[in-house]
């Protein structure tokens, strides 16, 4: 999984290859097993790699407007603070543990209400593996159901949790650097 603190210690480009790699990655393997053309599923890959990278990369940056105020390693400091739930060691960086655990439990509350979204592709795709399964080939209808029992388990288990988990170690991390704030006096 993708550590959010190696996002912001990147440059733009480098965040985008480390969002895009993967996604293009399991695009090209899932276009292997469903077209059988290696050379279409590299293609595929590269152009998922670098619009899919390159649009989060953006979007991440973007959601984080107080993020060009800081150097590279202190984004990065913060963006650990808030994940794992722990105190900022330095008090400068108090008041940026606040925004960005403020823009994490947006961010959150904006996926949340957008659950419904994913349902609906994991439904769509629970269809088309009963359709490959009845008419199509092999590696398709493999595919289409590996991608069912992926949907199953992020919907079920995997997202749920980590939402959990993500806001309680914001919160977290937001009241330490608030009583870190309050303690060292007003900034």
């Amino acid at each position: 999984m993708l550590a959010p603190e190696r996002v912001w210690s990147d440059r733009p480009v480098m965040a985008a290859a480390r969002i895009g790699i993967p996604a293009g990655a399991f695009y090209a393997v899932f276009q292997v097993l469903i077209t059988g053309s290696v050379l279409h599923s590299l293609v595929g890959g590269a152009l998922v790699t670098v619009f899919f990278g390159g649009i989060m990369a953006w979007w991440i940056r973007r959601s984080w407007r107080g993020s060009s105020e800081l150097a590279p390693e202190h984004r990065a400091a913060v963006a650990r603070a808030v994940y794992r739930g722990e105190e900022i060691q330095d008090e400068r960086l108090a008041g940026a543990v606040i925004e960005y655990a403020g823009v994490v439990r947006q961010a959150q509350e904006r996926d949340a209400r957008w659950s419904w979204a994913l349902v609906v592709v994991a439904i769509l795709t629970a269809i088309l593996a009963i359709s490959a399964t009845a008419a199509g080939p092999t590696g398709e209808a493999v595919a289409f159901w590996l991608l069912t029992a992926f949907w199953g388990a992020a919907l079920g288990w995997m997202i749920p949790r980590r939402r959990a988990r993500v806001l309680a170690n914001a919160q977290r991390a937001e009241l330490a650097a608030r009583t870190r704030r309050s303690a060292s006096g007003p900034v």
